[in-house]
């Protein structure tokens, strides 16, 4: 999610085709099947009609021939909500499912204008009604037997914090504040294996039952999710792997040279692997940041950006020597 992004610039249609044509085209030059799922950004071409702008990007997308998002499997809630089966080698069954899922915006009112400071949006109760019939389908026309799947969605769900635990003082050098109504609290991962924390995770404050849905149903493993734009974490709550990867473009808040993909491999077995790579990991460097910001780490990084907006650019110095985390954490959760 968050493929595309218009707070900065006038989002066009013209602008939104042309960056969805440059997404698309390094995969397409090797054939590789592509699937999408939207972000809290993705919208904003036209934000008193976001399914509009979401429908006109997958019209766009769809004219790349290996594109396997559809618009909705089900009139539902959001836009490109579908399953995405993955057949056996022998090609006899299905072996696994992926689920795509638009976990909307922001929180808007009867209409659509977004209700300030009300939060992120969530996954609805009729999109997770859907998820359940179609999941059930899954595992009548295998034989009675649960298909394992993996879920892609931006916003993560609320239970991510499970894999956390609030801060002893003499560990908030490292901690990060919680979003909404978990703000007055600061976190650290409660096993340093599960990955690398550095903001405050932003679910909605809103929980519809998701999480609780994906146990009842027993399909699925992996839940993966973009919005924050620092964490890559991945640890298991109730059985079920909760995962994040970071930003993996240098024109959000930004992250120094250190943009990450997460590589997912399944097996027949139904067992899988998720490992992170960065951009660094490839010996490659960054031209478009400056000789400082590709060098310094990605929590220099943040501090440095955020303090430059509040103190004006004197302040990257003084932010990368010091690094002004606690300050800047409540400003951080903003910019997703």
């Amino acid at each position: 999610g968050d493929n595309i992004s218009g707070y900065w610039q006038e989002f066009t249609y013209e602008y939104m085709y042309k960056t969805v044509k440059k997404i698309v085209a390094p995969i397409a030059e090797k054939n590789i099947p592509l699937a999408i799922v939207f972000g809290n950004h993705d919208a904003e071409a036209q934000p008193q009609l976001p399914f509009l702008a979401k429908e006109n990007q997958i019209c766009i997308y769809a004219e790349y021939e290996n594109f396997r998002s559809t618009m909705n499997d089900e009139d539902v809630s959001g836009c490109a909500n579908c399953s995405l089966p993955v057949l056996s080698s022998d090609g006899s069954r299905t072996a696994w499912n992926i689920w795509c899922i638009d976990s909307g915006d922001y929180i808007r009112d009867g209409g659509f204008n977004i209700i300030k400071d009300a939060g992120y949006g969530y996954v609805k109760r009729d999109q997770i009604e859907w998820y359940e019939r179609r999941a059930a389908e899954l595992k009548a026309q295998n034989c009675g037997k649960t298909v394992p799947a993996l879920l892609f969605q931006h916003i993560p769900v609320l239970e991510e914090y499970e894999l956390m635990r609030k801060a002893k003082p003499w560990e908030m050098w490292k901690a990060v504040r919680g979003y909404g109504h978990l703000s007055k609290n600061w976190y650290v991962l409660k096993d340093k294996d599960n990955g690398y924390l550095a903001e405050g995770p932003c679910p909605p404050d809103v929980n519809s039952g998701q999480f609780e849905s994906w146990k009842k149903m027993g399909d699925v493993k992996g839940a993966f999710f973009g919005h924050d734009h620092m964490n890559n974490i991945a640890g298991e709550v109730d059985g079920i792997l909760l995962a994040q990867c970071k930003t993996s473009g240098f024109w959000a808040y930004t992250d120094g040279g250190r943009p990450s993909v997460r590589l997912v491999t399944v097996h027949e077995d139904e067992s899988f692997e998720t490992s992170v790579h960065s951009f660094k990991d490839f010996a490659l460097e960054c031209t478009c940041l400056g000789p400082i910001k590709k060098r310094i780490t990605d929590r220099q990084s943040v501090n440095a950006t955020i303090a430059a907006y509040a103190l004006g650019v004197g302040a990257i110095t003084a932010a990368v020597m010091l690094g002004a985390g606690k300050a800047c954490q409540s400003f951080k959760n903003r910019r997703k």
